[in-house]
């Protein structure tokens, strides 16, 4: 059995200050060993993916679309049940949000978790957009059902 209350107070934010990192250095002209820096972009979203499968979205093997997670009983994976969240369906997310996660997940997989040819063009404009959705999708689905203040 997990502890959820140390889920919910400490791996979850710890997990979301990794993905809100990047976009914290980078509020300001970055000055910083370069190297850092895009290691902590890699860590964002890295983080940002894990944060969406938690809840239910991932990304089809081949890249076209969003899918609904699966999860095999017992397979030590936590997700949002386990915190007393809820699991939510590709079909719960907008349109325009399915494109900006799914755009996350691709220049997630082609460009930083998996060594590829990459060929799909990398916009990381679109990242940003991506993580507000992230947030607002923990938030909901994980922190509100327990009636606990998002620390974010």
């Amino acid at each position: 059995m997990i502890d959820k209350e140390k889920y919910l107070k400490e791996h979850l934010p710890y997990s979301i200050r990794i993905l809100l990192a990047h976009e914290k250095l980078t509020r300001k002209i970055y000055e910083g060993d370069k190297d850092i820096l895009e290691a902590i972009f890699v860590g964002s979203l890295i983080k940002g993916r894990m944060l969406l499968e938690v809840i239910g979205i991932t990304i089809k093997r081949d890249g076209s679309s969003l899918r609904d997670m699966e999860w095999k009983e017992g397979d030590g994976n936590i997700n949002a049940t386990h915190l007393d969240g809820k699991i939510i369906k590709c079909s719960d997310v907008n349109e325009k949000e399915k494109m900006e996660l799914l755009h996350f997940l691709i220049a997630t997989n082609k460009y930083e978790a998996h060594l590829t040819d990459q060929s799909i063009e990398r916009d990381l404009a679109k990242i940003k957009p991506a993580v507000r959705i992230i947030l607002r999708l923990i938030e909901e689905n994980i922190y509100a059902p327990n009636n606990i203040p998002f620390p974010f």
